[in-house]
Order: C-alpha cells, then sequence, then structure tokens
C-alpha cells in the first residue's frame, strides 16, 4: 500500500493481484475523496471509510499505464497522485 495522505506523489508499480493500493488518510477519522482522471484509465475496486464518511484508503485496478487520481481533503486542498507504470496486466 502506498500512503499518499501527506500530499502528492507517483506510482510506479502494481501489486502481485495487478492492482494499486493508496492510502489517502492518515487517520481513521477524517478522510478524502478520489477521482480517477480520465475515469475510464482506472476503476475503484473497492475503498475504505473513515468516520466522517470519507475514504480512508482505495484499491484501483488500473485500465492504461498512465493516469491520475485526484485526491480531495477535508481541508478543500486537492493533491495529485500520478500512475505512471511500466506495463499494464
Amino acid at each position: 500500500m502506498q500512503d499518499v495522505s501527506m500530499g502528492a506523489a507517483t506510482v510506479r508499480h502494481i501489486s502481485v493481484d495487478t492492482n494499486i493500493y493508496l492510502k489517502l488518510s492518515a487517520n481513521c477519522h477524517t478522510g478524502a475523496s478520489a477521482t480517477v482522471v480520465p475515469p475510464t484509465a482506472a476503476s475503484i475496486i473497492t475503498q475504505a471509510h473513515t468516520d466522517d464518511g470519507a475514504i480512508a484508503a482505495i484499491v484501483l485496478h488500473p485500465h492504461v499505464e498512465q493516469f491520475d487520481v485526484q485526491v480531495r481533503r477535508s481541508s478543500g486542498a486537492v493533491d495529485l497522485v500520478r500512475v505512471k507504470l511500466d506495463g499494464v496486466r
């Protein structure tokens, strides 16, 4: 699982099961929202929620090698997670 709870990041690898695991929140109380850009680049296949109903973590299944995930924090700040993979299965 890649921790992107503190800000922007770049993801370069998928896990053994061909998914990407992202931790969006530093705690279980306040989460974030996540948007894949473009929307067809990856599927959010599952998510874990925080106490406030927002998202703590997501599992993405990529369909292409490069895309972005916009993470909107409870503060209103938006961080960009860039995905740059070397081959998608």
